[in-house]
């Protein structure tokens, strides 16, 4: 499906909705199996697979994607979060990220954002301003005892004078 024009209306496919650079779609239920954005989008967006956002200004949209991929001539500011499970950034996002995996920022990105991840990657020539909670681990089960280490097991008295 391609939208060239300001569009609103549900959208629920299986396969790439693109939206180029003079569309615009505004929708609480978008579907698609791949999206590739060059215009504006509103509302509530699922994909099934990689988001492209190559847009530029404001985006007042919930975006859920596996992966998603901040286009160099993008230049986006998101008004509601970003749920994906790999980022890349090669253009300009402000926002707040949610990403289930690696959040990376290539050359001549940046990211300016309060960023969940598991991991984030710094290439050389990218740039990442705001605030990061990085958790590389697995959460604990509930209920489930976090087990207890003694000071001279983690630090060796050679290691660590004070003890």
């Amino acid at each position: 499906m391609t939208v060239l024009t300001p569009t609103s209306r549900q959208v629920d496919i299986r396969g790439r909705l693109v939206i180029g650079p003079a569309g615009s779609l505004s929708s609480s239920w978008i579907v698609c199996g791949a999206a590739d954005i060059e215009g504006r989008i509103a509302g509530v967006l699922r994909s099934e697979g990689e988001v492209c956002l190559g847009a530029r200004g404001v985006c007042a949209c919930r975006m859920t994607a596996p992966a998603v991929v901040i286009d160099k001539k993008a230049r986006m500011s998101l008004t509601l979060p970003l749920e994906t499970g790999h980022l890349e950034v090669r253009g300009h996002l402000k926002g707040t990220v949610h990403c289930r995996g690696i959040v990376h920022v290539r050359r001549g990105g940046r990211l300016e954002a309060e960023v969940y991840a598991r991991a984030v990657k710094v290439d050389k020539g990218g740039a990442l301003f705001g605030t990061c909670h990085v958790d590389g681990t697995q959460p604990a089960e509930p209920g489930k005892q976090i087990p207890s280490y003694r000071l001279d097991t983690l630090w060796p008295e050679h290691l660590c004078p004070a003890c």
